[in-house]
């Protein structure tokens, strides 16, 4: 355990200022609530009392969080509170652990660089590292547990004679680092990428001795194809563990391969213009790659290149790991790649903050860098545009908002534009009015609201809830936290999945549910007005472009609950 004088010495200053900055946004954002969809279904599989015949767990591929969590009771509020907080608290280490992985790195290359002003910058220039934080996500976990095996291997590489194999303590570690991987990857299958970074490193790795004998390049690789081999074994083991298979491996390779083609970025014969392409694939993208961020990498990259430094090779393979992200635009595909991204961060600031210029013109250098720092955080792009609720601000308005046309842009000194990820919101800029200011916890918190409002205006009016967005299980999690249960499952081949829930004081309600876009709009309207419906109206519930759509072409039939949720008159649906 490191002591408290260790932790205040100045070399480990950064550590101190990474977890006060991370909880001084946590302060103002943190929520308990779910964010966007993939939370709730994960939870629900748990809160229903794990029956597989009424609900079936989210996904394999993140297998050992179930797993996990299988050992809590199936409380919604401590569920929920419990997998919140370990991913929060996730996001910290996971910094923390790229920062002494980077650190490390550059140590052995001579690169000077004052930890806490690189801890800060990267944290400025970086705001989705925040975002990351403030949503459940095991793949923070996983991340946490593949960096440990990382920094584990490097650690035991200072011993001269480590590839001798007749150390003990060298063994274990080793062996400590392939468990650790193992385990990481079972919480989140698609992280074993990073194995690539982690082999080429380990070819790359000499001793850190003071007179080191060169170990051979063959031995080198030798042992880094072992390693790897070892890494693939030990992640099926845990897999395995977690409760899952070959056969489950193929189901969700086809998924993944659905989502990269479907998700973000459209599929090829879709009629998406390229703008709405390039939008949809790097808007998401835009607060984690800042101007700052994006400059000063590329610049970081650009300086390893020329000067041929090994840790090219090392960078190199880490981007191998985003290509999924060129296809769907996930900004969740290039977390793996976040160690070698800062590590060009790194190389480019401590380029422009230490060797450009002398005198004024190095002040000049540095005051622009920290400006163009600040900005993102200072000033918000507030959008106006044509179709969409988002915005201009950190906004989800009405669906009955007034129409626009074109897109009109506007800089402010506030919260930028507000826009979907597949990780929750963000912001177009703005970032310190979101994480710092609370609009953050003000925009998930009035969704929230919603959902409970509309499941309020169910029981007391008696009409079924049609929830046509993702995910149907905020309001099942919510309905099984009130004290009501179902017997239904939530698989059938119906347009709708009807699902009944009932309490001990006999109250119920009916969810109907179908997942559709605007362009499944209409059939939805005819679903609807079919004379088998039991009710001549409904609380209705849609993705901002479904209820768009709706009130353009049936606003009687529409009274509104809130942004996407409204009682849906089905006899004025003609």
């Amino acid at each position: 355990m490191i002591g408290t004088r260790k932790i205040l010495d100045q070399n480990n200053l950064w550590i101190v200022l990474l977890i006060f900055i991370f909880g001084l946004v946590y302060i103002r954002s943190m929520t308990f609530v779910y964010v966007e969809g993939d939370d709730a279904t994960s939870m629900a599989y748990h809160i229903m009392g794990r029956n597989k015949d009424i609900q079936s767990a989210y996904t394999p591929y993140q297998g050992m969080m179930d797993k996990m969590l299988g050992f809590l009771p199936s409380n919604e509020v401590l569920l929920r509170c419990t997998s919140l907080f370990a991913t929060n608290l996730a996001a910290i280490l996971m910094v923390m652990l790229i920062l002494m992985l980077v650190f490390d790195w550059s140590g052995r290359q001579n690169i000077t660089h004052p930890k806490w002003l690189i801890t800060t910058s990267v944290l400025l220039a970086a705001p989705e590292l925040f975002f990351l934080g403030l949503v459940y996500s095991p793949t923070l976990i996983a991340m946490c547990l593949l960096l440990a095996a990382h920094l584990i291997l490097r650690y035991a590489s200072r011993n001269a004679n480590w590839l001798e194999f007749n150390d003990k303590k060298q063994i274990a570690y080793i062996v400590v680092s392939l468990f650790l991987f193992g385990f990481g990857v079972s919480f989140r299958w698609n992280t074993a990428v990073y194995a690539g970074v982690i082999i080429v490193d380990l070819i790359l790795l000499q001793p850190d001795a003071p007179t080191p004998s060169l170990t051979p390049l063959k031995k080198r690789i030798g042992f880094g194809v072992l390693w790897g081999g070892l890494a693939l074994i030990f992640s099926i083991i845990m897999i395995s563990i977690s409760g899952y298979g070959y056969s489950d491996f193929i189901k969700k390779f086809e998924t993944v391969l659905f989502v990269i083609n479907h998700a973000g970025v459209k599929s090829t014969d879709s009629n998406t213009s390229m703008k709405e392409v390039l939008m949809q694939s790097v808007l998401p993208l835009s607060p984690m790659f800042t101007p700052a961020f994006g400059m000063l990498s590329l610049l970081g990259l650009i300086e390893f290149a020329r000067r041929r430094n090994p840790l090219t090779l090392v960078i190199l393979v880490g981007f191998l790991g985003i290509l999924p992200w060129l296809k769907s635009g996930v900004p969740k595909f290039i977390i793996t790649a976040l160690p070698v991204f800062i590590l060009c961060f790194m190389q480019g600031f401590t380029i422009l903050w230490n060797r450009v210029g002398q005198g004024w013109v190095k002040q000049a250098a540095n005051l622009t860098l920290v400006l163009l720092l600040l900005a993102p955080w200072m000033l918000g792009l507030r959008v106006t545009r044509e179709g969409t609720a988002y915005g201009p601000g950190f906004e989800l308005r009405s669906y009955d908002y007034p129409d626009t046309e074109g897109m009109q842009f506007d800089v402010t000194l506030g919260p930028g534009a507000a826009f979907p990820t597949f990780e929750g919101p963000r912001s177009l800029f703005g970032y310190g009015f979101v994480l710092l200011g609370g609009d953050w916890r003000k925009f998930v918190l009035e969704e929230d609201a919603e959902r409970n409002e509309a499941i309020q205006y169910a029981l007391s009016l008696g009409y079924p809830i049609v929830v046509t967005n993702w995910s149907p299980d905020y309001f099942l999690n919510k309905l099984y936290s009130m004290g009501f249960k179902t017997n239904d499952s939530n698989n059938n081949e119906q347009y709708f999945t009807e699902r009944y829930f009932i309490n001990s004081q006999q109250e119920s309600v009916t969810i109907l549910i179908h997942e559709t876009e605007e362009s499944g709009a209409d059939e939805l309207v005819g679903r609807l007005s079919d004379p088998t419906m039991n009710s001549n109206k409904v609380i209705i519930t849609g993705y901002p472009s479904v209820m768009r759509f709706l009130f353009t072409h049936y606003p009687e039939a529409m009274e509104s609950i809130g942004s996407i949720s409204a009682i849906l008159d089905i006899k004025k649906l003609h």
